[in-house]
């Protein structure tokens, strides 16, 4: 791999996927991001098996290839770096390495394949809506969300969208809190309940696809991981009709 890209890109699109980079994972891999080219393209990917997030930004590409670095260091270098051209490319010894006006770095890397793969998702039966008017839904509920993880029922957000109407509600054994946004878009019933956390994790401006679909994950072959999430939502369907 050789590449050479503005840090200005390289900065922007760091902005946006380090929110998916895991903390303390067991598999030190999720502590990375996945750099891989396509033609003049550089695509950034993280997922810490919850969230993922890819970016793609137009660069100069001398040689295909992709690799896994670590996420942290890899960021804290860009920054420190001058605001021109950065050369970025993979040594016979497998080592990262980053050139910038005399200056050098070199990063060990993490084999790609190890990587995992994002679940490929559909956009049918989803409706749009514009990001800051979500968040704005969200900051008005989040205060009803509980705090303690071991009744993890109560620390998410539940997505219903019926009628032409998306309405988040979120509650704890001492409060709740709900808003609605009214769509133009036709859509079916679906009620989701969502990790509020995972929600924040948003920019301020542009449009985003909700929707929902159970798909076969790598992190689902466990048969226990699946029941807890179903249960999680038939907890929190059985709990509203209360």
């Amino acid at each position: 791999m050789k590449i050479i890209c503005e840090k200005e890109k390289i900065i922007k699109a760091l902005n946006s996927v380090t929110k998916a980079v895991a903390s303390k994972p067991n598999n030190p891999i999720l502590e990375g991001i996945l750099i891989q080219t396509n033609n003049n393209e550089l695509k950034l990917t993280t997922y810490d098996l919850e969230i993922g997030i890819e970016y793609i930004i137009d660069c100069e590409v001398e040689e295909e290839g992709a690799i896994v670095v670590n996420a942290t260091m890899f960021s804290e270098i860009i920054r420190k770096l001058p605001n021109t051209d950065i050369s970025i490319s993979v040594n016979d010894k497998n080592l990262f390495v980053i050139e910038c006006e005399g200056s050098l770095y070199k990063l060990a890397t993490m084999n790609p394949s190890e990587f995992p793969e994002l679940p490929q998702i559909s956009i049918e039966n989803s409706i749009q809506i514009e990001q800051n008017n979500l968040k704005d839904m969200i900051r008005k509920t989040i205060f009803a969300v509980s705090t303690e993880e071991n009744r993890p029922i109560f620390t998410g957000c539940l997505f219903e969208i019926k009628n032409n109407k998306l309405k988040i509600e979120t509650c704890s054994p001492s409060k709740g809190a709900n808003m609605n946004y009214y769509n133009e878009i036709k859509n079916k019933l679906i009620k989701s309940l969502v990790s509020i956390r995972r929600t924040q994790k948003m920019n301020d401006t542009g449009w985003i696809s909700l929707y929902r679909k159970f798909t076969e994950w790598e992190w689902y072959t466990d048969a226990n991981t699946m029941r807890v999430f179903l249960h999680l939502l038939l907890k929190a369907n059985i709990y509203k009709q209360k």
